[in-house]
Parts: structure tokens; C-alpha cells; sequence
């Protein structure tokens, strides 16, 4: 026999494993080689760059650069060429990567499709790194080759230094972040601007606090979602007990499987549903913090130019002069901001309560593992974002570990049924529309009635009428007019046979 499912928070798993996986293809999954490029020499694969660079191809160029990065380190082995010659050829094929994703980029513009600010950022991630790499260096000034749209009024160049492509790069997606939206609808860069702009634009202080007042104005939003879920978790504390009355009722005691899994949901759902409870409704913070997430993520990077103006505490030129551990200004990246942030994150993910205790270690590691998974790509730069974004995702965990801290000083609301347990509301009890849980319980039920009845048939069993109909004896009697049945003059019983005048007496 299976086992039931645990009923935890299933859609916060759901996102959190989704975070996850995603990181891990993100960091292990190496580009598929396109098989027409299998066996190709790296002069060959570099051709093959350089044509996808002119017709701007910026989407097969991966798998590309990773064919060609295999056979130049299979060449460096046998000492085909030297490290040098290595490294000097996997930064032209990344030029022109970056040079196709930033045409095709104008390209798009130009046409009036928008342009594609993603592919942009994707173009500044790159040559960003590269200039962390090579800048200084003799390879920052160098000049490489491109395809020729010197011509081209959309264009005009036919090479690239690193240094030249990283200015273009990002003066094209500063002037971008400017008039791109978030959904299509939320202007991201003014939104920050605006925030900013409250406080003077004070460099020491006016970036720091506009990070402060968007994790307060975020928090404020879901703070109800949040408290609901915060009692909603004390109230199942409570009710395990009777929840594990029911599933001993439904497990065998020798081999511990439930027997019936359908029947103990059902008298689950009818737990839940006599204290009015939704077993869902922890689902719901997540929900709203996850689309909330990525809105406020759009909008810092729309502003991450402007954030190398402010600076926090040890986030300043001074300092980064002194080590290049500490970041610049809040656009950089700060190992100590991105330290703090995975401490808060385990922190607060530890002291949000669990429905059920048998599910505790599962829920709280997951949430610990997504804390490390996130400071780890932080940190080597698998997601990089500016320095204040990461402060902005402190402020908002400090936030919610105080939530969740309050709440547990506050006294836990009592178990109150509000539904007997054969139906109808308990007088007394507040009256509500029927929920989602109600309407789940009467599918259960249903679902219940249709099992039985079919499990009956098949062992053969009649209705419990006394086998007369189904309307237990009482159609055959009756006359669709509602009169009663006379005799039936064709049957030969006695019963029905005319009965003969008694003879007066002489």
C-alpha cells in the first residue's frame, strides 16, 4: 500500500526545487555542441563563429563556443598551440558573441520590436566579467576583428577592443534602462529614482535608504499574507494530534503503510474543514513574494548604473582601494554584503514555523538550501546583481525574521469549530461563504460515495431496499397519477382473484 502524501507546503516546495534545478543546469550544464560541428578543427569552428556574427546568429553561437573551447584545450594537450594562443582565440569568439547580442539588440530597436533588454544585460554580464579579467592588461586594448557594418548606419564598426565594446555595451543599455518597463507597465528605473530622489540624492545615504523604504514598502504588502500564514501554521500545530489520530485509524501496524490513502485525506479534509482551516492558504505569501521578487530584481538592475553613485558603510572607494573584497560603491559586487544575506536568509528560514512537525527538517532544509544556493552564485558571480539589491534582500530578511519572532510572542489563536463534523455551521461559530477547502471536502465525499458503490457492484450486492425497486417496494404500487394499483386481473394468484357475494341469510 502507498503511503498518503504529506500535505505541506507544496507550492513553496514547488518554487524552492524550481530554484533550484534551475541553478544547478545554470552552473553544471555545458553547452550542446551542434553535431554539424563535430569533427571541425578550431580554425573551422572559429569560421563558423564568424559567419553566425554576420548574420547575426547570437543564439547558435553558444553551443559553438563551447565546441571550440573543447578542441583548443584538445590542442593545447598536444601542444598544438601554446595557453596564450588559447586564451587570445576564446576572447575573440566572446567578442563576437557580444558584438552579435548587441547588434541584434539596435537591430530589434530599429524595427520598432523594443529592444530586447535582457539580451542587453546579457551582453554587459559578459563583457563585464571579461573587463574584471583583463582590464590593466595588454588583451584590454587589443584590437579584434568583427564583421564589417562600417557602412551600415545602424552600426558603423568593423572591430572591437575589449574596453571600446564595454563602453558601447554599457552606454547602450544605460540609455535602454531608461525607457524600458517591468511587465511591460512598471517603469523600473523611475520607481528607484523616485525613492532615491526623496532624500536629496545624498551619495552616503540616499541609495542605502531607498533600498530600506522598497523592502519596507514590499513588506507592507504581503505582511497579512504573512501573519495569516504565521498563525495559520500555529493553528495546524495544534490540530496534529487529532491528524495523527486519524492516520493510526488508516496504518497498519505491522508494515506502517496507510491502507486507505483516499479515506484519510477525506477525513482530513473534514478536520479541516470543522475548524475552518485551509491547508493551502501557507501557499499564499509565496505566491505574492515570488512575482514581488523578480518585479523589484527588473527594477534594480534598471537602475544599477545610477547605484555606483551611493555608497554604504564599508561599500566605499576608500575601502575597495584597501581590497578589492569590499565593493566600490552599491552597483558592485560586496562579499561581505552577499555574507550578511545568507546569514539573514538561513536565520529567518529557520525561525518561520512548519505545519507538521514530521515535515520540519524537510521544509527548513530545503529553505537553508536555497539561502546557500543563492549566496553561492553570488558570490562566483553565477547571478550578478548590483550591491544594493543584496541590500535590499537583507533588510527584507531582518524584516521577517522580527515578523516571525513577534508572532511567536503573540499567544496562538484557539481551535474553534465552525463546521460540525456531519455538516452545517455550529451556532455560535461565524458564518462564511463556502471555500475552496468546502468545496474540496464535497469532491472527497463524492469521489467516497462513487468508490463504494462501485466496490458493492462488483461484489454483487443488492440496494438495501428489501429488493423491491429502487424506490424500495413503494414504485410497484403506486400509479404515475398517484393513485394506487388495482389487482392485476392476468395474475393467477388467489390475491387477486374476485371475491364472491356473501349469500344473505333465507
Amino acid at each position: 500500500m502507498s503511503q498518503a502524501r504529506p500535505r505541506g507546503n507544496f507550492l513553496q516546495t514547488i518554487l524552492i526545487t524550481t530554484v533550484i534545478w534551475l541553478g544547478l543546469v545554470l552552473v553544471f550544464q555545458r553547452p550542446n555542441q551542434n553535431n554539424a560541428n563535430v569533427g571541425k578543427t578550431s580554425t573551422e569552428l572559429m569560421n563558423v563563429i564568424r559567419d553566425d556574427n554576420a548574420n547575426i546568429r547570437e543564439m547558435t553561437m553558444m553551443s559553438t563556443i563551447g565546441g571550440l573551447t573543447q578542441k583548443l584545450e584538445e590542442e593545447q594537450k598536444k601542444q598544438i598551440i601554446t595557453p596564450e594562443q588559447k586564451e587570445k582565440a576564446l576572447l575573440h569568439a566572446e567578442i563576437l558573441h557580444i558584438d552579435a547580442q548587441l547588434k541584434a539588440s539596435i537591430l530589434r530597436l530599429n524595427r520598432g520590436e523594443g529592444s530586447d533588454h535582457n539580451l542587453l544585460q546579457l551582453a554587459y554580464n559578459k563583457v563585464k566579467s571579461l573587463k574584471e579579467k583583463y582590464e590593466g592588461k595588454p588583451l584590454w586594448t587589443e584590437s579584434f576583428d568583427v564583421a564589417d557594418v562600417s557602412a551600415n548606419k545602424l552600426y558603423g564598426w568593423k572591430s572591437w577592443t575589449l574596453e571600446g565594446l564595454y563602453d558601447k555595451v554599457k552606454t547602450q543599455l544605460m540609455a535602454n534602462s531608461k525607457t524600458n518597463t517591468v511587465l511591460g507597465f512598471i517603469p523600473g528605473y523611475y520607481v528607484i529614482d523616485f525613492l532615491v530622489g526623496m532624500t536629496g540624492r545624498s551619495p552616503g545615504f540616499s541609495y542605502a535608504f531607498a533600498t530600506l523604504l522598497l523592502a519596507v514598502l514590499v513588506r507592507a504588502i504581503i505582511y497579512k499574507f504573512t501573519q495569516r500564514q504565521l498563525m495559520w501554521s500555529r493553528q495546524m500545530q495544534q490540530l496534529q494530534p487529532m491528524i495523527q489520530e486519524i492516520k493510526a485509524q488508516y496504518t497498519d501496524k505491522k508494515t506502517k503503510q496507510v491502507t486507505d490513502p483516499q479515506a484519510l485525506n477525506m477525513k482530513t479534509m473534514e478536520l479541516y474543514k470543522e475548524y475552518g482551516i485551509n491547508p493551502l492558504a501557507g501557499c499564499a505569501p509565496m505566491a505574492i513574494q515570488m512575482p514581488l521578487f523578480l518585479i523589484v530584481y527588473q527594477c534594480m538592475l534598471a537602475y544599477q548604473f545610477e547605484f555606483t553613485k551611493g555608497t554604504f558603510l564599508w561599500m566605499n572607494p576608500s575601502a575597495h582601494a584597501a581590497s578589492s573584497f569590499f565593493a566600490e560603491n552599491l552597483g558592485g559586487k560586496d562579499n561581505i554584503m552577499i555574507a550578511l544575506y545568507g546569514i539573514t536568509m538561513i536565520t529567518s528560514t529557520l525561525l518561520m514555523p512548519v505545519s507538521d512537525p514530521s515535515q520540519a527538517k524537510t521544509q527548513k532544509g530545503i529553505g537553508v538550501g536555497m539561502g546557500v544556493l543563492f549566496t553561492v552564485f553570488m558570490f562566483f558571480n553565477f547571478f550578478p546583481v548590483p550591491g544594493a539589491f543584496v541590500l535590499y534582500w537583507t533588510f527584507t530578511n531582518i524584516f521577517a525574521t522580527l515578523q516571525s519572532l513577534r508572532a511567536y510572542r503573540m499567544p496562538a489563536p484557539p481551535l474553534v469549530k465552525v463546521n460540525a463534523a456531519g455538516g452545517g455551521v455550529i451556532p455560535g461559530s461565524v458564518t462564511r461563504k463556502e471555500t475552496f477547502m468546502d468545496r474540496m471536502a464535497k469532491k472527497f465525499e463524492e469521489a467516497q460515495e462513487l468508490q463504494e458503490k462501485r466496490v458493492r457492484e462488483l461484489k454483487g450486492d443488492k440496494p438495501e431496499d428489501g429488493g423491491e425497486g429502487k424506490d424500495g417496494g413503494m414504485s410497484s404500487a403506486i400509479r404515475p397519477n398517484g393513485k394506487p394499483k388495482g389487482p392485476n386481473p392476468g395474475s393467477g394468484s388467489k390475491d387477486n382473484e374476485p371475491r364472491k357475494p356473501k349469500k344473505r341469510p333465507q
